[in-house]
Formats: structure tokens, C-alpha cells, sequence
């Protein structure tokens, strides 16, 4: 689960930075968002580009919940600041929109057990630009009434074939799953802009997290005790509820 910040009485649950480390990530991301939401609220971004400005902002706002799940902070407390995040990013989304991105997205809304308007907003959202992934449409499932995705296919094969083949099929999914965040799961995300962040000079890391695995094994009801301090798996938040 991470190292136990014995002032702060919490768990840290990041395994590659400390705390000191999160709270200046976490205060540079906040002026940032201080700086744009400015700049918004002064009428000094173009109509036409304000949804990117927007949708700029709430990354920088998931990156900070990100960064503060990474620290110990209280799930009920991020519970409450997600939602907004989500939606905003979800009701941006539009044909560009990266499928690891909109998994995650997904992802942490089932995690975090968002209300019903929230969930309607990224759950249709998903459905319009989700390309028909299997994975999308298993996330989808959580609440019922998703679309007919078992014969979809996996979008992103690699890392997540390896994860639907596991759902599907393995009789040891919890032992599967903990072998295949170990072995493919980091590296299965080589392409993207978020990998190997932890080794850079610059503050750009926020935290690798698995959410779609751990939301895969909340929907399936899996016993995860084996993964309880596998570095990507969020044990925590697969057990969250409101």
C-alpha cells in the first residue's frame, strides 16, 4: 500500500516519490490552474477555443487528485472534487480523444462511484467515442444497461488483451492480474506521454495507477488481497464505497 507518513498519520501510496516531492507538484499544478481559470474569467481566451482552455484546466485538476490519491489523501474527500473533473473532461471529448484517456476516465468513475448525473454524462460520452472497445463497454456494464460489447474488440492491445483474456478465461484472475501489472501493464503504456515521468528533472510525474484494473476487479467482485501492494493496483480504491 505504500509508507506510512507517521506526522501525517496516513499512507502514502505512491512507491516512487515522497511527500515532499507531491507537495510542490501539487502547488505548481494549482497555480496553474489559478493562472488559466484567470485568464478565463477575464474573457481573454478566443470563444472558439475556450473547450480546449477547459479541458486543459480539468487535466490539470486530475492530475492534482491524482497526485493527492498518491500522498494518503482521504478517498471521501476526492470523491467529492472528482466528479466535476470528469465531467468536464468527458463533455470536451470529441473524435481526437486519446482511448487510454477515455478508459481512465471511465475508470475512476466507477472507483469513485460518481452520482447519476455524472455517471449519465461520461457513460454517454463514452458511448460516442469509445470505438466500440471491449473494454469500454465492460466499464460501461458497472451500472447495467451498457451497450452489447462481447463481441467488440480490444482497442488497445497492448497492454489491455492481455487484461480481457484474464477477465474472461484465467481460473487464477487474482494471480493473473498481479503477474500482468508486474510485467505488461507499465510497459504496455511506452507510447504515451505520461511514461517515465518519475525519472525526469522537470515535476511532471503525478503517479502510475492501474484504475481500470482495479475497476475491472470491483465489477467482478475479485478477491485482490494478493495485489494489496502491487505499485500500480489501487487496493483502496477497488474497495471504496460511498
Amino acid at each position: 500500500m505504500g509508507i506510512f507518513d507517521k506526522r501525517k498519520g496516513r499512507q502514502i501510496r505512491d512507491q516512487l516519490k515522497n511527500k515532499g516531492y507531491f507537495r510542490k507538484y501539487i502547488q505548481q499544478q494549482e497555480r496553474r490552474i489559478d493562472q488559466f481559470t484567470d485568464t478565463m474569467k477575464q474573457g481573454k481566451i478566443p470563444k472558439e477555443r475556450l473547450y480546449l482552455v477547459e479541458t486543459f484546466v480539468a487535466e490539470l485538476k486530475s492530475s492534482v487528485l491524482t497526485a493527492k490519491y498518491g500522498i494518503g489523501a482521504d478517498l471521501n474527500d476526492l470523491s467529492k472534487e472528482w466528479p466535476e473533473v470528469l465531467c468536464t473532461l468527458a463533455e470536451n471529448w470529441d473524435a481526437t480523444i486519446g482511448q487510454v484517456d477515455l478508459i481512465d476516465t471511465l475508470a475512476l468513475a466507477v472507483l469513485y462511484e460518481v452520482d447519476d448525473a455524472t455517471w449519465n454524462v461520461i457513460s454517454k460520452a463514452a458511448c460516442q467515442y469509445g470505438r466500440k472497445d471491449w473494454l469500454v463497454g465492460f466499464l460501461l456494464s458497472a451500472r447495467g444497461g451498457g451497450p452489447d460489447y462481447l463481441t467488440w474488440e480490444v482497442c488497445v492491445k497492448n497492454p489491455y488483451q492481455t487484461l480481457r483474456d484474464i477477465l474472461e478465461t484465467s481460473p487464477k484472475k487474482a494471480e493473473d492480474i498481479k503477474a500482468y501489472l508486474e510485467k505488461k501493464w507499465y510497459k504496455g503504456h511506452y507510447d504515451l506521454p505520461w511514461y517515465d515521468t518519475h525519472k525526469s528533472d522537470e515535476m511532471l510525474y503525478c503517479g502510475y495507477w492501474s484504475n481500470e484494473t482495479a475497476a475491472a476487479v470491483k465489477i467482478l467482485g475479485i478477491d485482490d488481497s494478493c495485489l494489496k501492494n502491487q505499485q500500480y493496483y489501487p487496493y483502496d480504491l477497488a474497495h471504496f464505497k460511498k
